[in-house]
C-alpha cells in the first residue's frame, strides 16, 4: 500500500509521531510482528488513527482477548478487503 496524497506534508516529527503511536497501540492488542505492525499502520491511515475504537468492525476483532496478534491482523485484512471489493452484479 503507498499513501502519497494522505502523508504528502508530514513532518519527520509527525512521521516519528505516528510510528511510535502505532506500535504503542498495536501492542496493547498483542500485535507485535513487525509484518502485523506494519498493517496496523496502514490501517490508522486507511480508516484513521482512532479505528481501533472508530470502526465497529476493528474494535469487535482487536477486543477478542484469546486471539494472537498474527490472528487479529489476519481478521482485520480480511474485513478491510471485503469493504473495498465491489459487490458481484
Amino acid at each position: 500500500m503507498d499513501f502519497p496524497v494522505q502523508t504528502k506534508d508530514w513532518t519527520d516529527d509527525r512521521w516519528y509521531g505516528f510510528i511510535r503511536k502505532g506500535v504503542e497501540t498495536s501492542a496493547r492488542y498483542g500485535i507485535i510482528e513487525r509484518k502485523d505492525v506494519l498493517h496496523y499502520l496502514q490501517f490508522m491511515i486507511s480508516y484513521g488513527e482512532d479505528f481501533d475504537t472508530s470502526q465497529p468492525w476493528a474494535a469487535r476483532i482487536l477486543r477478542v482477548r484469546n486471539l494472537s496478534g498474527k490472528e487479529k491482523s489476519a481478521r482485520l485484512l480480511r474485513k478491510a478487503n471485503s469493504l473495498t471489493q465491489a459487490p458481484a452484479l
